[in-house]
């Protein structure tokens, strides 16, 4: 946008050149790109994201706002003087102000079609949609050269997904990728008609990307967002050879957001590392196209949202202060701005999911504050559910019950009383009432929770994309958990400890389900008569997906009842499509609907597949409580134990500290016994009259918990020096450990396939770099990358696959099972360069799998995000050089996990430590095992933390030599026998040599 020369020559003039010199002083080198919106351009913005900081400029810009054209302008200096105040209210976060101003310039600029352009963006970000598309469409109406008419046709056509109207959106897009088709030669042409066919195919693209994604279909929208990628960087290219820089900036600033569309593409599709990745891809193109600080900080924005939607409030803390960081500005003191609000909004989701609930309502009350006054603003600014519970835990549940109870009634009337977003706010409401003070609020809490814990645990046409997605996933667990605080209180009835036992093992199972249910999704396609059904319940579900989105973008528009009536008859039928597909496939292919759909089972049904000798114990850590459940063949216990969460991640934290050191030789911590003893008293001991003499208990635990070999914990008070050997749980039982009671009801169901005929097939000393020597470690350790998330959200780079570290050492483990099994290692076992994932899909392909009662995976679990693009878990494989080119290739994912044919008593993951930090490790763990027993494994033997070589090789070898030589016993009694063995020596009394390998899966024979 070129500006007139600004020297007066009369009143009129020099009172037009004042008015523009203030505003240009005020947003200088702000980058304010509103040419951006017009007929050249059309759609293309970059949000402002600085804000001013002192109160003079705050008030001049007010003045702007208020102070009127001066009379006698001519008509360039009258567009760009309403261009410039519309500028100011924008950045003032004064939308319906700069809707006035905007009807006033068509009104004395009728035929300006940039004055109708944003006013008619203005009208739809203000709710009126009706009137916005309207004069979106005069706009259409009035762009005659082919390039500018086909940008408007695709901004036009995002309004109008944006209205819920995909079929205008479609008809748009058709016409204008027909006149690209018939009018657009880019391959010929130079200079500026080159930059205008490839920006302007950049925005159909773009656009296309965005109907395909809003109506689910993924896979369309990315290659769409690719194809503008591309466009874009033609584009870029083209302006750099003309001598507008206006052009030359509006191409990159478009080239940028196209990037940043594939990420939004990618984070729809729940693919957050690639979200992720994309975002530093924009980083980068912003600072080479000069954009430095608004692309960092608008694509730091994006990093922090990528990752919100994969639960890493760590690492979305660090993302955010760095934007802030970059931003500069003090935020006590800046105008509240979109950017500022969007801003805050991520920083509450932060601190909601980290549970920090007073720093949260510091904040919020900061940004009350900061918005007050601007009622669009307040309005951005509700955030309700995190809001609400943010008063709630709090201690200001007074303040929500209002909130909820008029959300509540909006979400009825909107969705219907059982709909899983009106249990979403029931909960809430559940909960406020709960923690009130008022007795008879108190009263209506219970049924409220009951009702909402009914709804968010039953299958939901939604799907866990939705239920996991952001913040629900933390409003589902607390729902969930404060109903079993208050249905437990005092003496439960046996109805009560059922239902509670189902609650606490839903919660259990749905900490990977997402990850789980994507991965089997693939693994299905590849299946006959399973992947038509399976296609057509997800296309139902991404459909419900887009119409629930739809119905709360009209709700919140306050759209007419029409709309919304014919939204909800579509999803009442696309429910009941769901629900016959779902039926069919239970049906035909049960274990695949116990994967992707696991119903939490009654104690009794537990109880009914319980073996002579075995108990079933489950136990789920709430906020200020632990619930413990203990179910035999002659009923079910039920102990709450009053330990907060935070006291039991203390124990368990001080328990591990002393367990993770095998590498530490002579400085090895003495274990500590107290936190040991203090664990299971307060857990373990209420419930010890319900299992008796068992000789297995099978172990379900939650949280914290779930890292944590039970077995060292001690049944009786016990001094490191002691004379008297230590008291381990281990001595007195056999255990296993289970991800979910419905697991494990999976693995024990009867009839399953006879034992393979043959010992063992191995992969281990995977070669990870060819250029590396790699030496035998005595201790293997967990990857470095999964210490702390990278400080630096912009720059960090994920893991380089060279990196892993070698495990040499496991050869040797490798052949010594071998030879417990009578196995030949050279012919069963696959090492070095051999141990590729391809050799593992090709031995499940010939069927040499299906004949191995025993598979051994000596190597690293890989959790989500630790190598680029990596959305699920695995195990890294040999190296074959392909990974320079796609870092995924080598690896073994939990997709290929599912596709094998496996009849396996044992599947040994050594080195797959699960003991991190960030609790990343552990849950791959729990993917890989559920894989692996969807595949037809009925047992893991793996590692809780890195252990050291000789005891390692003893504790494995030793268990097989005793599985082999005491047929009838089971495998957590052969676990066993091989820990009492290796803790005899000395030199490993210690638990941190005998105690790491814990049996996951139905370790009862």
């Amino acid at each position: 946008m070129v500006l007139p020369d600004c020297r007066p020559a009369t009143p009129p003039r020099e009172a037009w050149c004042n008015q523009r010199m203030q505003i240009r002083r005020l947003l200088h080198g702000v980058g304010l790109v509103i040419a951006l919106l017009s007929p050249a351009v059309q759609g293309q913005t970059l949000d402002d994201p600085e804000e001013l900081t002192s109160i003079s400029d705050v008030a001049e810009l007010r003045r702007l706002v208020d102070q009127e054209p001066a009379a006698g302008l001519s008509r360039a200096q009258l567009n760009d003087s309403y261009r410039l105040r519309s500028q100011a209210a924008q950045r003032l976060f004064l939308p319906m102000v700069r809707e006035t101003i905007l009807r006033r310039w068509v009104k004395d600029a009728p035929d300006h079609v940039e004055a109708r352009s944003q006013l008619w963006w203005a009208l739809i970000g203000n709710n009126r949609w009706d009137e916005g598309l309207q004069v979106g469409e005069s706009v259409l109406r009035d762009t005659r050269p082919l390039r500018p008419r086909v940008r408007v046709m695709a901004t036009l056509a995002e309004a109008y997904v944006e209205a819920g109207n995909p079929q205008r959106s479609a008809e748009l897009l058709r016409e204008g990728a027909e006149i690209a088709a018939a009018d657009f030669r880019g391959e010929r042409v130079r200079g500026n008609e080159a930059f205008q066919t490839q920006f302007t195919l950049m925005r159909l693209r773009a656009s296309e990307c965005l109907l395909a994604l809003s109506e689910e279909r993924v896979a369309q929208a990315i290659e769409r967002c690719r194809q503008a990628d591309g466009h874009g960087a033609s584009a870029a290219e083209a302006a750099r050879r003309l001598p507008d820089a206006t052009v030359g900036r509006n191409a990159a600033i478009g080239h940028f957001l196209a990037v940043l569309r594939m990420g939004q593409v990618q984070l729809r599709a729940g693919r957050p590392f690639d979200a992720e990745e994309t975002a530093r891809r924009a980083i980068a193109l912003a600072r080479g196209y000069d954009l430095a600080r608004l692309g960092v900080l608008q694509a730091g924005r994006f990093i922090v949202q990528a990752r919100l939607a994969r639960h890493d409030y760590t690492g979305a803390e660090r993302a955010l202060t760095q934007v802030l960081n970059e931003r500069g500005a003090a935020e006590a003191d800046a105008v509240p701005g979109q950017f500022l609000v969007s801003l805050a909004g991520a920083r509450l989701q932060i601190l909601v999911g980290q549970g920090r609930w007073r720093d949260a309502r510091t904040s919020l009350d900061t940004l009350d504050a900061q918005v007050a006054g601007n009622e669009f603003a307040q309005r951005m600014a509700l955030n309700l559910h995190a809001r609400a519970l943010t008063w709630i835990m709090d201690g200001r549940a007074s303040q929500a019950l209002p909130l909820l109870r008029d959300a509540l009634k909006a979400d009825q009337a909107t969705y219907g009383p059982d709909h899983v977003a009106t249990g979403f706010t029931r909960g809430l409401l559940g909960m406020a009432l709960a923690a009130g003070g008022d007795v008879a609020g108190q009263a209506l809490a219970l049924p409220e929770l009951q009702r909402a814990t009914a709804t968010l645990m039953a299958p939901s046409g939604l799907g866990e994309a939705y239920l996991n997605a952001g913040l629900r996933q933390v409003y589902r667990r607390l729902i969930l958990e404060r109903y079993l605080d208050l249905a437990t209180r005092g003496t439960p009835d046996a109805a009560t400890v059922a239902r509670t036992f189902q609650v606490a093992d839903h919660l259990r199972g749905s900490v990977v389900q997402r990850a789980m249910a994507d991965a089997a999704l693939r693994s299905a396609a590849s299946s006959a008569g399973l992947a038509d059904i399976v296609r057509r319940d997800q296309d139902a579900a991404n459909e419900l997906r887009a119409l629930h989105e739809l119905m709360a973008l009209q709700s919140a528009a306050q759209r007419g009842d029409a709309v919304l009536a014919r939204a909800r008859e579509r999803m009442v039928e696309l429910e009941r499509l769901r629900a016959t597909a779902r039926a069919q496939i239970a049906r035909q292919f049960p274990d695949y609907d116990r994967l992707v759909n696991p119903q939490p089972p009654t104690p009794a049904e537990v109880a009914a597949r319980l073996r002579e000798g075995e108990v079933f114990v489950a136990l789920w850590p709430s906020a200020q409580q632990v619930h413990v459940w203990a179910v035999g063949r002659g009923g079910t216990a039920h102990h709450r134990a009053d330990l907060a969460d935070a006291d039991l991640k203390g124990l368990v934290q001080r328990t591990l500290r002393t367990l993770d050191v095998a590498g530490a030789g002579r400085g090895m911590p003495a274990f500590d016994a107290a936190a040991g003893s203090r664990l299971y008293e307060r857990l373990l001991k209420p419930v010890e009259g319900a299992w008796g003499d068992a000789r297995h208990l099978v172990f379900a635990p939650g949280g914290a918990l779930g890292t944590l070999p039970l077995g060292v914990l001690l049944t009786t008070p016990w001094t490191v020096g002691d004379a008297a050997p230590a008291p381990w749980l281990i001595r007195r039982a056999a255990i296993s450990h289970v991800a979910s009671a419905s697991a494990w009801m999976a693995l024990t169901t009867p009839g399953r396939a006879r034992p393979a005929p043959e010992a063992l097939a191995a992969w281990g000393d995977p070669l990870f770099d060819a250029g590396r020597v790699a030496v035998p470690a005595a201790t293997r350790t967990l990857l470095a990358t999964r210490a702390a998330p990278p400080a630096n959200a912009a720059d960090a780079t994920p893991l380089d696959y060279r990196q892993i570290p070698p495990l040499p050492e496991t050869r040797q483990e490798v052949q010594a099972i071998a030879a417990s099994l009578g196995a030949d290692a050279e012919r069963d076992a696959f090492f070095g360069a051999r141990a590729t994932r391809e050799s593992v899909l090709g031995s499940s392909r010939s069927g040499l799998l299906q004949r191995k009662r025993v598979l051994v995976f000596a190597t690293h679990g890989l959790a989500a995000g630790e190598l680029p693009n990596l959305t699920q878990p695995a195990l890294a494989m040999a190296a074959d050089g392909s990974e320079q080119q796609d870092p995924l290739k080598p690896l073994l994912l939990l997709e290929d996990v599912l596709s094998l044919k496996l009849n396996a008593d044992w599947v040994v993951l050594s080195a797959c430590n699960t003991a991190s930090g960030d609790g990343r490790a552990d849950e791959a763990l729990s993917g890989l095992a559920r894989g692996f027993f969807y595949a037809g494994s009925r047992s893991l033997l793996v590692t809780h933390w890195a252990v050291e070589t000789e005891s390692a090789k003893a504790l494995t070898t030793g268990t097989f030599e005793h599985h082999v030589a005491h047929p009838g016993a089971s495998k957590a009694e052969s676990l066993r026998q091989s820990m009492l063995q290796v803790m005899a020596q000395p030199r490993y009394a210690h638990p941190a040599f005998w105690a790491p390998y814990a049996l996951v899966g139905d370790g009862g024979r």
